[in-house]
C-alpha cells in the first residue's frame, strides 16, 4: 500500500487497509521483529532474561501493561522503545483532533465529515514518532509520589485488601534482608 496514493477515504478502501487496535500492531510488529532476529528492546542492560521476555509476552498476548519500579530502572526507556513497535503510519481524518481512524471514528466531528462527504472524506497520514507524547510530572507531583512511595516502606507493604502487613526480615528500601 502506498500512502503517497491515498488521500481520500474511497482511495483508502480501494487500498484494502483495515484498521488494527494498538495491541494489534504491537503485537504483530513485535512478532515480525522476533521472526527477523532483531532485538525487540535495546538498551535495556540487565533485563534480557527477566523484564524483557514478560513484556514481550505481554504485548504478544494482546494484554495491558502497568510499569511500576523505583526510580532508575528503565520503565521510561521501555516506554519510549515501545513507540518503534507501532506502524511507520497510520491513516488518520483529516482535521480530526484525536486522529480518528478513518475506518472507524470515534469523535463526532469526524462522523460528520465522513456523513457529508463520503468516501470523498479527505485523509491524513500520521507517522509513529508523532503518536506519541511524554508529559512530564510537575515537581510537586513527584513531590507527592516519593512520600507516598516513603509512606508504603514504613508500612512494610500493603496488599489487595489495603491493610498494613508486616513484611518479615525484609527492608523493601534497601533491598535486602533485615538482620533482627
Amino acid at each position: 500500500m502506498k500512502r503517497e496514493n491515498i488521500n481520500t477515504l474511497g482511495d483508502l478502501k480501494k487500498s484494502g487497509y483495515q484498521p488494527k487496535t494498538i495491541q494489534q500492531e504491537l503485537a504483530h510488529n513485535l512478532k515480525t521483529r522476533l521472526q527477523k532476529g532483531l532485538p525487540s528492546f535495546e538498551g535495556l542492560i540487565g533485563y534480557e532474561n527477566t523484564v524483557i521476555p514478560d513484556v514481550e509476552r505481554a504485548i504478544l498476548s494482546g494484554h495491558n501493561m502497568n510499569l511500576l519500579g523505583l526510580r532508575g530502572q528503565a520503565k521510561t526507556r521501555l516506554a519510549r522503545q515501545l513507540t518503534a513497535l507501532l506502524d511507520e503510519w497510520i491513516p488518520v481524518v483529516e482535521g480530526s483532533e484525536i486522529n480518528d481512524d478513518p475506518l472507524d471514528p470515534i469523535s463526532r466531528e469526524a462522523k460528520e465529515l465522513i456523513a457529508e462527504k463520503g468516501d470523498k472524506s479527505p485523509i491524513n497520514w500520521l507517522h509513529q514518532s508523532d503518536r506519541f507524547y511524554e508529559k512530564l510530572a510537575s515537581s510537586g507531583i513527584n513531590y507527592f509520589s516519593r512520600n507516598i512511595l516513603h509512606q508504603e516502606r514504613a508500612a512494610n507493604c500493603l496488599v489487595d485488601n489495603r491493610l498494613p502487613v508486616r513484611n518479615k526480615g525484609y527492608d523493601a528500601a534497601k533491598n535486602r534482608k533485615r538482620h533482627n
